[in-house]
């Protein structure tokens, strides 16, 4: 992320901050585990340190491992504010009366997500068109349920645009569980 996001980031969270924290002294900004911690923290404080000094409150990173994490950290005010995909914004504004405030943008300007459809290289799946039209032969593994590009964008892109139900096509389905991916 480079400095002039953090700029633009910072002084809308400032501002909403502000507005609906009045008497707060600590605030719990929620992070998605998508590496290891020190890593998220080194890239995620230059953000803290300016929120930190736009706000004159003591914003603190909360990292959570999961998006049902983080919402529920939400639920129960142990998070004030959080970074969300769009699946898990969603399920935050539903059920903990939060509110989207600011959307991070490439340099480019596109707000673009990318799924991955992923077979080990000895696969005989070598193609989206050959999985879809051999579902019945797959297991199917999803990412996180409330992962915006790890669920919600393949069940709809890449399967329901070409009528499949992902849910049934599939020899099974696994849940997603817990993986440590390099970044």
């Amino acid at each position: 992320m480079k400095a002039a996001f953090y700029f633009l980031a910072s002084a809308a969270f400032a501002s909403c901050i502000l507005s609906q924290t009045v008497h707060a002294e600590t605030l719990s900004f929620g992070i998605i585990s998508t590496n290891s911690s020190s890593a998220l923290k080194q890239r995620w404080q230059p953000l803290i340190d300016e929120l930190n000094k736009q706000t004159g409150l003591d914003v603190k990173a909360y990292f959570a491992t999961d998006y049902a994490g983080l919402i529920e950290a939400m639920r129960f005010n142990k998070v004030q504010i959080g970074f969300f995909g769009n699946a898990s914004a969603i399920e935050a504004v539903d059920r903990n009366n939060g509110e989207v405030f600011a959307k991070v943008k490439y340099k480019n300007g596109e707000a673009g997500y990318y799924s991955l459809l992923i077979t080990n290289s000895d696969s005989k799946w070598k193609s989206p068109d050959q999985v879809l039209k051999n579902t019945k032969e797959i297991n199917l593994d999803f990412g996180d349920p409330n992962s915006t590009s790890g669920t919600l964008v393949s069940s709809y892109y890449l399967f329901a645009k070409n009528g499949i139900n992902a849910k049934t096509a599939f020899k099974s389905v696994v849940p997603a569980m817990k993986r440590t991916c390099p970044r």
